[in-house]
């Protein structure tokens, strides 16, 4: 019986979250692999099929996010004037890629806050900075060197837990 449990808690962590790397398996039980056998993909968009899966975004529609590109850019000590949420992502993260609208469309709403985008395959550096074991992670910076973290997207979906996760700290 415990077995049994070990193994429902761990593949409902792994739905909750991305492992760091590309080939985690949970016994054939996740929604990827539900994906590939029912459409035949990876469900992992290409540039000519993203369209499909998600809608891309347009500046008019959604708040600018900064995409991180310089690896020693950001560190948990950095002093932030106000604000920052930290989404730390991977392109072949289906976590990562359901939560991404939400945070483009909070970045429209608040003006105030800071919004950065990591790529933990192309930052590797920065992603270990923060520790950075599972995507999505969301850290939020604050200007007096406070930082919190959510892991997976059950604290930041739907939308609404999100926004009132910046309200709260904002």
């Amino acid at each position: 019986m415990k077995k049994y449990l070990f193994i429902a808690a761990v593949a409902a962590l792994s739905l909750a979250s991305c492992a760091k790397s590309e080939s985690k398996t949970d016994g054939g039980e996740s929604e990827a692999v539900e994906a590939i056998e029912s459409t035949g993909t990876t469900g992992v968009p290409d540039d000519n099929t993203a369209d499909e899966i998600l809608p891309r975004w347009n500046a008019e529609k959604y708040g600018k996010v900064e995409e991180l590109t310089d690896d020693n850019a950001l560190r948990p000590d950095t002093k932030v004037s106000g604000l920052t949420v930290v989404d730390f992502n991977a392109t072949w993260c289906m976590p990562c890629k359901q939560f991404a609208p939400v945070f483009h469309d909070a970045a429209g709403k608040y003006e105030g806050v800071h919004f950065v985008s990591a790529d933990i395959d192309k930052l590797p550096a920065t992603a270990q900075a923060f520790a950075i074991e599972a995507v999505p992670t969301v850290v939020f910076i604050k200007p007096d060197g406070t930082t919190l973290r959510f892991v997976g997207t059950e604290d930041l979906l739907p939308a609404e837990k999100f926004e009132k996760l910046i309200n709260d700290n904002f």
